[in-house]
């Protein structure tokens, strides 16, 4: 889904710049008759190949908004430069005069805006996806501090369900733990059958 949409912004750039660049009537023209559009898609996968050498898809790395910017410039300078090369052995590939100096700037604001808005997002205690752990033992203290390492992830931990009454409303790491509950026969154990 965000490579998708990461694709979709960079297109959307990089036909807006031909748009400014050439106006109305002349990138009609150059999108529709010179194959512009096809061009364009070729440009978004440079940009997309220079952001997946980049790590910006993985994102244990993406924590810092320093390191996510600064990476973005670099994959996008990476690309441009790519691109540049490719317009150098293949003129034909160009979408016409300068468009690249105004889809570089307008694709960078636009991803930087894109990638700051999807952490502010992902990061929101209000949104996310609420998660219970079930037990209150290393295991799931384990699987908490996991989940609380990363806040961008998206997963908000409610609370913990466990078997030890004397834990009830105590805090194990942040989250508390709920409710004592009691397995009767439980459907997954980690004893081997009899």
């Amino acid at each position: 889904m965000l490579l998708l949409a990461e694709a979709a912004l960079i297109f959307a750039a990089i036909i807006g710049a031909v748009y400014l660049r050439l106006g109305m009537q002349d990138s009609s023209y150059e999108l529709i008759e010179r194959y512009g559009y096809l061009k364009a898609a070729f440009a978004t996968t440079f940009c997309l190949a220079a952001f997946y050498l980049f790590d910006l898809y993985d994102f244990i790395v993406m924590h810092d908004r320093r390191e996510l910017v600064l990476r973005l410039v670099q994959a996008l300078g990476l690309a441009w430069v790519a691109l540049a090369l490719s317009f150098y052995a293949y003129p034909r590939l160009m979408l016409g005069r300068s468009v690249s100096l105004i889809a570089l700037p307008l694709a960078l604001a636009l991803m930087v805006g894109w990638r700051i808005s999807i952490h502010w997002f992902l990061g929101h205690p209000d949104f996310g996806e609420r998660i219970l752990i079930v037990g209150s033992g290393n295991l799931a203290m384990e699987v908490a501090r996991e989940v609380l390492s990363r806040p961008d992830a998206g997963y908000r931990i409610v609370g913990f369900v466990g078997t030890d009454a004397e834990l009830l409303g105590k805090s194990l790491i942040n989250p508390r733990v709920i409710r004592p509950v009691y397995f009767s026969n439980p459907v997954i154990s980690s004893r081997s059958p009899p």
